[in-house]
């Protein structure tokens, strides 16, 4: 399934994890503070899984 762009940003803001802003025909998004913190949360889960994935690998 492709989601475009205008229904991400809207399903995003829903959520509160940007703030989108219309200028002329383009449209803009901005990351908000809770959606920072639920990129960094994010991105430490998958740090941490790589660093399980690494120490399963050197017990084989």
């Amino acid at each position: 399934m492709t989601t475009g762009f205008y229904t991400a940003s809207i399903r995003l803001e829903k959520l509160g994890l940007v703030e989108r802003r219309r200028l002329d025909i383009k449209s803009f998004v901005r990351i908000t503070e809770k959606g920072r913190r639920f990129v960094e949360c994010l991105l430490y889960l998958l740090e941490d899984q790589r660093r399980g994935d690494q120490k399963d690998s050197a017990t084989l």
